[in-house]
């Protein structure tokens, strides 16, 4: 079976070159795995608490830059990581 590794980004908890270091190896463990697939936090989900009558739990200082996926983006390839 193949399977695609998924890598929530947020910024100030795992968007370092430490943490991309690691992934870098535990995709490479995965010999099933076609890609490396990053994908942004984002805070929509606090809209929809404000709906429900709850506080907004989103985190609007959790969203990485543009900047910021696009070098975790090359440093992985750089690695050697297959990333979409």
């Amino acid at each position: 079976a193949v399977s695609i590794l998924r890598c929530i980004t947020v910024k100030g908890v795992n968007a370092e070159k430490e943490h991309w270091g690691e992934i870098a190896k535990l995709w490479k463990s995965l010999s099933h795995s076609l890609y490396a697939e990053l994908i942004p936090y984002h805070a929509m989900g606090g809209s929809k608490m404000l709906l429900l009558g709850k506080p907004d739990n989103g985190r609007a200082d959790w969203i990485p830059t543009r900047e910021m996926m696009n070098e975790a983006k090359e440093y992985l390839t750089a690695l050697g990581v297959k990333v979409k």
